[in-house]
């Protein structure tokens, strides 16, 4: 009886301790932080969304990408002169989308994987269309 009671504890104690929720909030606070970036390529898919070919965006920038607990973003290069700026939304666990200040269209990315060390992401060229052909561009920063 000693043995199916401490089973039973076990058992409690294994399925309340399950994984925190996937939800876009956490996907925001996972964002939150000053990430650098590392390289980004260009990636031309077929109208299935077969990878055809890429092309590495080579640059002499070291940008610091900084997405703010407030929503806010700025990019600053390696003379420590911000770049770029605007607004991010995380509207599912998935997808962040940028609102860079003086661009009239937002961009919907596309979360590759995030975790402590790295953030991967796609960002479109062009909206997609279905069942044409389109471009990402990879874009891979670290802390």
């Amino acid at each position: 009886m000693k043995k199916y009671f401490y089973l039973s504890l076990l058992a409690i104690a294994f399925i309340s301790c399950s994984k925190e929720a996937k939800t876009p909030e956490n996907l925001k606070q996972q964002m939150v932080d000053n990430w650098f970036y590392r390289g980004a390529y260009s990636i031309n898919y077929s109208a299935k969304g077969q990878p055809l070919d890429s092309t590495r965006i080579l640059t002499t920038t070291k940008d610091i990408f900084n997405f703010k607990s407030d929503g806010s973003f700025t990019t600053t290069n390696n003379n420590g002169k911000e770049t770029t700026s605007g607004t991010f939304t995380t509207p599912t666990t998935s997808t962040f989308v940028l609102r860079e200040t003086g661009v009239s269209t937002p961009s919907t990315c596309r979360v590759i994987s995030i975790n402590l060390d790295t953030f991967i992401f796609a960002v479109p060229q062009v909206p997609k269309v279905t069942g044409q052909p389109y471009t990402e561009t990879k874009v891979t920063l670290f802390r």
